[in-house]
């Protein structure tokens, strides 16, 4: 207890999911809850960055009571900075 929270983020074209962990004493990590879900038809023509946004999302609202009282250290393998900035309206 107390210890900081990581949380992987992932989105395919198809499905969303996430897994929460805690570093135990020994410094590994240790799964604390696991969630993945497909991806409706509409949800499926999102773009990467929006899937990702709606893992995240999907996350925070089922696993709040996790999430609240301890520092969350939210990790993906996503380059965000390189998607802005290949956006259109950002050139």
């Amino acid at each position: 207890r107390g210890r900081p929270l990581k949380l992987y983020v992932s989105a395919s074209e198809v499905s969303i999911g996430s897994l929460l962990v805690q570093d135990n004493k020994e410094g590994k990590e240790q799964e604390v809850y696991y969630l993945s879900r497909t991806l409706s038809e509409v949800e499926r023509k999102y773009s990467a960055i929006e899937r990702l946004y709606l893992a995240l999302y999907f996350t925070a609202v089922k696993l709040r009571h996790y999430m609240l009282p301890l520092t969350i250290y939210i990790i993906a393998k996503t380059n965000l900075i390189k998607y802005m900035l290949t956006r259109p309206m950002l050139r």
